[in-house]
């Protein structure tokens, strides 16, 4: 809080002429998102600070998109960023009103456990609130002029091993950075065709893709992650300093397996170690207050 955040989401297009508006279905407060999504940029409601849901665990995405929807289709140009939480655990049918809601949409023939099943029932309420989104934005003829962005926080550490071969092979099981494989999905309906990027990505590269996408001036060297469309060499990178890096390999902190020339794996963790410390710093010294003039 209380740190220049200009590069942010909501504060560069904030400064771009959007309206920034940010919404999230669980307490309002937890994080001490009252004070964080403020200074990203956002005009910010929660479950219980000026979003009002049914009190339920985990609450409904469709729900929060048609009490906030019609806040935005006036404006001329708007960000609008939902933090989820439809498909959050715990995981079973008798506790998880999402996927109690669902359940009949899970097929008879799914052999997967019945965690894994319940997450997948969970999932269907974000599919659910995408249409009504979808629906709403077309009705309003705003839907062509609209890009969906979305992208999971992390991968469902509700579901134990067991779970997680529901959907992952035992060699995937085995592999330690599986489990953490999901998309980017950035959507339009004016979009003519798909096109599919088979490329290395992590969560600090959504925002210099985005920027490029949407012509939002900002300098590469004030972010780590890297635009998905350019010709640097995908990789990702752990808080434990494990990674995978295209050209490169990969290693596994945790056990010390790699891939690769042990030289520049040994180069590569000396440089991901560099730019988390220096991100520390930039953040902790409030180093875009007097850099960034935006």
């Amino acid at each position: 809080r209380n740190k220049s955040l200009p590069l942010a989401l909501g504060q560069a297009f904030k400064n771009a002429g959007y309206t920034t508006r940010a919404y999230h279905n669980f307490n309002g407060d937890y994080y001490g998102r009252l004070e964080s999504h403020p200074n990203l940029g956002y005009d910010y409601k929660g479950l219980g600070f000026g979003l009002e849901l049914q009190r339920q665990m985990p609450t409904s995405d469709l729900e929060m998109a048609q009490a906030s929807i019609d806040a935005c289709l006036n404006d001329e140009h708007f960000h609008l960023y939902y933090l989820t939480m439809s498909g959050h655990m715990l995981y079973d049918f008798k506790h998880n009103a999402m996927a109690k809601k669902h359940r009949d949409r899970i097929p008879k023939t799914f052999s997967g456990t019945e965690a894994a099943a319940s997450y997948l029932a969970s999932q269907v309420e974000l599919d659910e609130m995408l249409k009504y989104l979808i629906e709403r934005l077309n009705a309003a003829g705003r839907l062509d002029d609209t890009v969906f962005c979305i992208s999971g926080d992390h991968y469902p550490y509700g579901l134990s091993d067991k779970d997680l071969l529901s959907f992952l092979s035992p060699e995937e099981i085995s592999d330690p950075f599986a489990r953490y494989k999901s998309s980017l999905i950035l959507w339009s309906s004016s979009m003519k065709s798909a096109i599919e990027v088979n490329k290395l990505l992590a969560a600090v590269d959504v925002l210099p893709s985005l920027y490029n996408l949407f012509s939002i001036p900002y300098d590469p060297r004030f972010l780590a992650g890297r635009d998905f469309a350019s010709s640097e060499p995908g990789r990702v990178c752990f808080a434990n300093l494990s990674f995978i890096e295209e050209g490169i390999g990969y290693f596994d902190a945790l056990s010390e397996r790699h891939s690769g020339d042990r030289a520049r794996l040994h180069e590569a963790v000396l440089a991901h170690s560099a730019e988390f410390d220096l991100s520390y710093r930039i953040l902790e010294r409030d180093y875009y207050r007097e850099s960034l003039q935006i």
